[in-house]
């Protein structure tokens, strides 16, 4: 499965609140981001209660046809900021953004730069460990994240 369009649902109340077109791993990078995005909020206040979204996975084949998808799965369910639904999207769809093969040498050394950053320290460090141990998920969600990684990987 090369191009898919992911969907995320809150088990609280069965809601489906973004819509995305992916391919790869891309569907679950939402559960770690940190930005001021709507969705972002909504993944982060659900993971401090101990939910995680479901997330359905629609395989394409090709990724016009999972742009297409994505556009009109948007436009039938509708975007909140509109007031014409529920989703948390904040475009109707259908974009593709830059790759790495877009960018110019010079820009990519300096993205490269720029996320190096500084080395952390060992205090730092130590606490991003601490941070990370004994985290677990109810036995609901391990079997869907199970599943949902075989049928990714057994297509």
């Amino acid at each position: 499965m090369d191009h898919y369009v992911y969907t995320y649902i809150d088990p609280r109340n069965g809601e489906v609140f973004y819509v995305g077109k992916g391919q790869g791993r891309r569907a679950y990078w939402h559960l770690n981001r940190k930005d001021k995005h709507p969705m972002t909020h909504r993944i982060q206040k659900m993971l401090r209660e101990g939910i995680e979204p479901d997330i359905i996975l629609t395989p394409c084949a090709s990724e016009e046809e999972a742009l297409n998808e994505e556009r009109g799965r948007i436009c039938l369910l509708g975007r909140k900021d509109q007031g014409k639904g529920p989703l948390l999207n904040l475009t109707d769809g259908g974009e593709v953004g830059p790759t790495n093969r877009d960018w110019s040498a010079e820009s990519r050394a300096k993205i490269s730069i720029a996320r190096k950053g500084k080395p952390l320290s060992e205090k730092h460090r130590q606490k991003l460990a601490r941070s990370h141990t004994g985290k677990t998920f109810p036995e609901s969600t391990r079997k869907k994240m199970s599943e949902a990684r075989k049928r990714y990987w057994n297509g």
